[in-house]
């Protein structure tokens, strides 16, 4: 029984009444800090909790303990943490490649934002004249009248 925590063997199984298996201490602690179950957001207490036994009022001591990894010689520790590497490599070059695409998508928008500055200052400058200008025409027209 996985711990829906840890993903890890639980040691003291417990489930909760959203059906789902815990180690105690985790979900206790959890219940204690936020009130609610990690994986439905539910509300939950510790009464809501029960342990899991084997036979009836008696509780589970015996837990299947993990099998070892297939990564306990030097060679296969290697060939893991090369394959590690190289998802991190790859990874990386991912990121890079979007941050590139992200900074030349912000150049070309302040661009563009700066020639749509450059257009409204061109077309408030073209108001302004026009109106002094229909100004000085409606001063010459009231001169003449």
């Amino acid at each position: 029984m996985h711990c829906s925590i840890s993903g890890e063997i639980a040691q003291e199984p417990v489930i909760s009444k959203s059906g789902y298996i815990f180690e105690k201490r985790l979900i206790t602690k959890h219940i204690e800090e936020h009130g609610e179950c990690p994986v439905t957001s539910v509300p939950l207490t510790l009464e809501d909790v029960i342990l899991v036994h084997d036979a009836p009022g008696k509780p589970s001591n015996r837990v299947a303990q993990p099998r070892l990894a297939p990564h306990t010689s030097i060679p296969a520790l290697l060939q893991l943490m090369q394959n590690e590497w190289d998802s991190v490599v790859a990874e990386s070059h991912a990121l890079q490649g979007t941050n590139l695409q992200l900074r030349q998508e912000i150049t070309r928008l302040q661009y563009q934002e700066d020639a749509a500055t450059r257009v409204v200052a061109t077309l408030i400058r073209e108001r302004d004249d026009a109106r002094k200008m229909l100004e000085s025409f409606q001063a010459a027209y009231r001169q003449q009248a």
